[in-house]
């Protein structure tokens, strides 16, 4: 069973009661160019070395500068996209999972600036600790369905309902996709049985007669 190192943590603070975001970079070690390569860089501008030695020195030095800048910024883009999410996702760090709310990638997008395409590289085989577990990041995204009273409710909620019910079921006698719609639609969720049917599928759930024991 492997480890997950998650890459960020989000702490509660005790004092304003906010999410605190930390990037867990311990991983990685810190960057910066030798003083060997400062020593020559400083030597080949006295003019020291021959045209060709120079060059080289000038393109080495370059390269670990661009690295180190690269690096920067890619700490600078995960905490960008982390706090965009940490922000819409607030009362989930407060309060747990049943406080998520509905959201999509191009939500983040559109609130930081970045492309899509970052933000799904970003977001990617990413995890965040919380006070509630350590999750990927692609969990906090997910589309809305509404609730009786007209408010979005996150897919993802309907999913952890779902899978609770059928935890709690009967195994001689579990529920049909139908019966766990309308006992949804009892508590206020409006979801069709063949969308609990794509559910459960999404979540590898075997139907109710294959989940029947004797």
């Amino acid at each position: 069973m492997s480890t997950i190192i998650p890459d960020f943590i989000i702490e509660n603070n005790e004092e304003t009661g906010e999410p605190q975001i930390i990037l867990n970079d311990t991983t990685i070690p810190p960057f910066k160019i030798s003083t060997i390569y400062e020593m020559l860089k400083k030597e080949a501008k006295e003019k020291k070395y021959n045209k060709e030695t120079k060059h080289w020195i000038r393109s080495k030095y370059e390269d670990a500068k661009f690295l180190i800048q690269a690096v920067q910024q890619r700490r600078a883009t995960m905490l960008k996209v982390m706090g965009a999410i940490a922000g819409i996702q607030k009362e989930f760090f407060i309060k747990g999972p049943k406080a998520l709310k509905p959201l999509i990638y191009a939500d983040i997008s559109n609130l930081t600036g970045l492309d899509i395409s970052t933000v799904c590289r970003i977001v990617n085989n990413k995890f965040v600790q919380t006070n509630y577990g350590t999750y990927e990041l692609k969990y906090f995204f997910s589309e809305a369905l509404p609730n009786d009273e007209g408010e979005e409710v996150s897919t993802t909620i309907i999913k952890a309902r779902i899978k609770e019910m059928i935890e709690q079921e009967s195994k001689k006698r579990p529920m049909s996709d139908e019966a766990i719609a309308d006992k949804l639609k009892q508590e206020g969720f409006n979801v069709a049985r063949r969308t609990v049917a794509k559910y459960r599928e999404q979540m590898k759930i075997p139907v109710a007669r294959l989940r029947k024991e004797l």
